[in-house]
């Protein structure tokens, strides 16, 4: 084990993938002497050796360590079968005795009675990192004494929690194939802790919680935080608030052989922790000092300027260090989504008892308001009776059709969220929870609203502007009509494209453009879509090519011009990426001077695709050295799509070129093919087997092929129809076929814009990705985040409620 135990002091860049990334930031500010505690890593690879030696019962298992997984997560009681198997196999299988012998000492030179073990977690393949930063809270850290038998329970805990339900739900629904996610395990001692907190800082704001003992009174909400917003350029703070602390969790008192005192309100999930009423001598309103607050400040700034990306950071200050400087517990980047743009007045499915537009227009009727002031977190508007809630837990239920008035929201909170039709929060900013989980379940928020969320009532009537970031206090007799309590915001309006869609939700789906040539391709590019998706190649160098057949431009001169024209959307784009399709030209659409193609009745059957570039692979390798010319200008967001694939054999031709021209040089760089021949359906496997790493469907000529309709053929249009079963179930099949093989699966043909009602079934079967032209990003988008909704919020009922499916 002693190659896969690495310690803080000694991690190099190339051990990230082995430590995670929460043990990978921690080791970076210890090396530069920044106040980390110590701390030893036991690798993702002692998790995989631990995985293949137990004995498992169930054949399923047996290749845990390097398998997908592939589960019905539709199914809750499935889902919760697995987890509990794995997770008993876990936690019964005897650990190696010589691993232990190597992990103890480090723990024993501590000398502490206490030690944290917490998950440290990295992805073997990430495209987007924003997918890491989104797991953290999703496995738990566990706390135990310093005993070889505590330490091997606490380490089955941690490895336990990559199984729980809720996190293969995860994985699987991100499409990240579970042999592909790296869990080690960081082993840190924990000395008493006087006070904890976290803090993000962005460019223009620095937002810091505080309170007594441990950081799990944070992430837990057992306490109620002090909060502040600080201006980072001149460190004065902007705005506080007090918190609630009259209770708070904090370190055993006692040792295995010494029994505690019973606690005043015991945790049932953690025993090794006890509840104790904040002594007098900290009961004055803001934990911080004003050194201590300066001194985070001006870490939370040095961090920042070290590590070059804004931060989320966790700290603790100790009793037992000489001074009270902070200790840094986790650091990790902090992707932040653009505010949302404020979208036009929305029409409700029933007439309101006032339009909801300008602010003046509340004091219709004469009804007098007041106004509170915060973040405009979530777009959309709504009128309802506050319900105030002094602090939410898992089991909490608040009435239906009401706005939720509170102090903060922790992801654990989803399911009682869901009767609330506005919510509104004394803390948090853009990226908190609140602001993260309202935008999921498109209910309007405002958030940060600070003191003045006091004066709000049970039972007042309040108007949520999430556009504005404005709360209105309305008259008690204020005139609601029945329906305007559930919300002033239709289910399918929360998005407009034309100048509203920055206010689009975040979706495990992704949302790509097809495009193909660059007019407005500025403002495209600043819509918040996650790529392109499909760049037509043929219309977009189609008069580069007929210049070139026509002898206007060399060879040489080609190949720079169709890179320049590539270059303006992978810049535009960047670091989105742009799957570039190559050229695909039937016989009716080719250069005249091509001596290699005659006139065909029928141009879909015919030569073309990469079939024809085995009979003339010219303008094929003219395409690969523009795209090579494109990466090496630093465009490394370029992915080559092959169209139109019958058989293996004609991809590896392409991919033994694509490799010759060093396009797979750059790490980044995928190689995929268009899902067009239904061939494809029983031979995916083999393209995967051969390098193939993704599949973009094309539905239009799948299913004219599938259903044997020329969809060119005007007496033939109703003969051609996307919804037919055959062809629906050939694309289930091919999604589930590229999950089931770790690969993406995205779909870029007419069908989610003609049939939108469809989506619903793409998203069910795990769908990576949609295409769409610009014009139908609105609707697509409105369809994947109904559907995700639905299966999320559907699944999550089923998990949280288990009893209700007996």
């Amino acid at each position: 084990m002693a190659n896969r135990l690495y310690y803080l002091d000694q991690i190099h860049p190339s051990d990230r993938k082995q430590v995670g990334d929460r043990a990978f930031f921690l080791s970076i500010l210890r090396q530069r002497q920044y106040a980390v505690m110590p701390g030893v890593v036991v690798s993702a690879d002692v998790l995989r050796q631990f995985l293949k030696e137990i004995q498992w019962l169930e054949p399923l298992f047996a290749d845990l360590a390097d398998s997908s997984l592939h589960l019905d997560i539709t199914n809750s009681r499935q889902l919760q079968a697995v987890a509990q198997q794995i997770r008993q196999g876990i936690q019964t299988a005897p650990l190696n005795p010589d691993w232990l012998s190597q992990l103890y000492p480090s723990i024993q030179h501590w000398e502490t009675p206490t030690v944290l073990l917490q998950p440290s977690l990295a992805l073997v393949s990430q495209s987007d990192p924003r997918l890491s930063q989104r797991t953290f809270g999703l496995l738990k850290s566990r706390l135990c004494y310093a005993t070889p038998e505590e330490v091997i329970l606490g380490l089955k805990s941690v490895w336990s929690e990559l199984f729980r339900a809720r996190s293969l739900f995860y994985w699987q629904r991100s499409a990240v194939p579970l042999q592909q996610v790296n869990l080690a395990v960081l082993v840190q001692p924990l000395p008493p802790v006087l006070l904890s907190g976290d803090l993000q800082l962005h460019q223009t704001s620095l937002e810091l919680r505080s309170t007594y003992g441990l950081g799990i009174n944070l992430t837990e909400g057992i306490a109620v935080p002090d909060w502040y917003r600080i201006d980072p350029s001149t460190q004065q703070t902007q705005e506080h608030s007090a918190g609630s602390k009259t209770y708070c969790l904090q370190l055993p008192t006692a040792t295995p052989e010494t029994p505690a005192p019973p606690p005043i309100a015991p945790i049932p999930a953690n025993p090794h922790l006890e509840i104790a009423a904040v002594e007098s001598c900290h009961s004055q309103p803001l934990a911080l000092t004003p050194e201590q607050l300066h001194q985070l400040i001006k870490l939370a700034q040095a961090v920042q300027s070290e590590l070059r990306f804004p931060i989320s950071l966790e700290w603790m200050i100790s009793t037992h260090r000489l001074d009270d400087s902070p200790i840094i517990t986790q650091v990790h980047p902090q992707f932040v989504e653009a505010p949302p743009a404020p979208s036009p007045p929305i029409a409700p499915r029933v007439q309101p008892a006032f339009p909801l537009s300008a602010p003046a227009e509340v004091s219709a009727g004469g009804a007098s308001h007041a106004v509170l002031t915060g973040l405009a977190a979530s777009p959309g508007r709504a009128i309802a009776k506050a319900c105030v809630v002094g602090g939410l837990g898992d089991e909490t239920t608040i009435p239906a059709d009401v706005v939720l008035i509170v102090n903060s929201i922790l992801p654990s909170h989803m399911t009682a969220l869901t009767q609330a039709v506005g919510i509104v929060t004394r803390q948090g900013g853009m990226t908190s929870h609140g602001a993260i989980l309202a935008r999921e379940l498109k209910i309007p928020a405002v958030v940060g609203v600070g003191q003045g969320i006091d004066a709000i009532e049970t039972g007042e009537v309040v108007f949520v502007d999430g556009d504005r970031g404005v709360v209105y206090r309305l008259e008690d007799d204020f005139p609601l009509l029945p329906a305007t309590t559930e919300s002033s915001l239709a289910a399918d309006s929360a998005v407009d494209v034309g100048g509203g869609m920055g206010g689009r939700l975040p979706t495990a789906t992704q949302l790509l453009v097809n495009l193909s040539h660059t007019e407005s391709l500025a403002a495209i590019a600043r819509l918040p879509v996650d790529g392109v998706g499909l760049l037509r190649s043929e219309l977009l160098l189609r008069p580069l090519l007929d210049r070139y057949s026509q002898q206007q431009l060399t060879q040489e001169e080609l190949v720079e011009q169709m890179a320049q024209q590539i270059q303006q959307f992978t810049r535009a784009f960047s670091p989105r990426p742009v799957f570039y399709r190559s050229l695909d030209m039937r016989s009716h659409e080719l250069l005249q001077s091509s001596s290699h193609f005659l006139p065909e009745l029928n141009p879909a059957m015919g030569l073309h695709g990469t079939f024809s570039y085995q009979l003339d692979p010219t303008l094929f390798d003219i395409e690969l050295a523009a795209l090579r010319r494109v990466q090496q200008a630093g465009n490394g967001n370029i992915y080559l799509v092959l169209p139109f694939v019958r058989t293996v054999e004609e991809f590896r031709f392409c991919r033994q070129r694509v490799v010759q021209v060093g396009l797979t040089d750059h790490s980044q760089f995928q190689l995929w093919i268009m899902a067009e021949v239904p061939s494809i359906l029983f031979l995916l496997p083999d393209y995967v087997q051969a390098g193939v790493q993704g599949i973009s469907i094309g539905s239009n000529d799948l299913t004219q092929f599938i259903l044997a309709v020329d969809r060119d053929h005007p007496q033939m249009a109703t003969a051609f129809d996307q919804r037919h079963p055959a062809v629906l179930r050939a694309i289930q099949q091919l999604v589930q076929t590229a999950r089931q093989h770790g690969i993406p699966c995205s779909i870029c043909g007419q069908v989610p814009t003609q049939h939108p009602e469809l989506i619903a079934d793409f998203v069910r079967w795990g769908l990576s990705a949609i295409s769409v032209s610009q014009d139908a990003l609105e609707q697509t988008q409105r369809a994947i985040a109904r559907a995700e909704q639905t299966l999320l919020l559907d699944t999550m009922r089923r998990l949280k409620f288990p009893s209700t499916n007996h």
